[in-house]
């Protein structure tokens, strides 16, 4: 509970931030539209309607949206590790499943770690090669718990929560990656 208050405080700072911040030079769906044609694993409707979801982010520059994008994968892996603690404390779950799950929490785990580095990194100016491979991780784990659980059958156990927090933070990436 404390966690999710301190990433709901995150997310209300930084809307407060960008409602003041200046016009950008390229407009959300701008940008969203550059990175869904560089890059065939961004989907233009995805990016779009998950940045327009955070306040502020219409005006933001896109080294803003690349904050907006990091903490809405935080966000969303807050998320999906809650349903991991509701899956695991669930007597539903067969063996194999619930060896999965477990692996899952793990790798959920190292993805919040990667993505408070990454919030660090952008906030104290750490170079660009060290904010890549901690978003890089962060994306690569959901997928990892969602390899892993199609492997035993169970992938529609968090399909959604792993595909999304993959997208956004490949968002994200794109981001660092261009703007940074």
């Amino acid at each position: 509970m404390k966690s999710s208050a301190l990433s709901l405080f995150s997310l209300i700072s930084v809307s407060v931030l960008l409602h003041h911040a200046a016009p950008s030079i390229a407009s959300l769906e701008e940008t969203c539209k550059q990175l869904a044609k560089e890059n065939n694993n961004v989907d233009y409707n995805f990016c779009l309607t998950s940045l327009q979801a955070f306040d502020g982010s219409p005006s933001a520059s896109p080294k803003e949206l690349a904050v907006i994008a990091v903490k809405l994968t935080q966000a969303n892996a807050t998320a999906a590790l809650a349903k991991i603690e509701r899956l695991l404390n669930g007597s539903t779950l067969d063996p194999t499943a619930r060896f999965s799950i477990n692996y899952c929490l793990g790798l959920y785990t190292e993805t919040k770690v990667a993505l408070s580095n990454v919030i660090e990194g952008l906030t104290s100016g750490k170079d660009k090669s060290f904010l890549v491979m901690q978003i890089d991780t962060a994306a690569s784990k959901p997928q990892n718990c969602d390899d892993l659980l199609y492997e035993g059958a169970n992938d529609y156990l968090m399909k959604p929560e792993d595909d999304d927090c993959s997208d956004l933070a490949t968002i994200a990436h794109d981001l660092i990656v261009k703007f940074f």
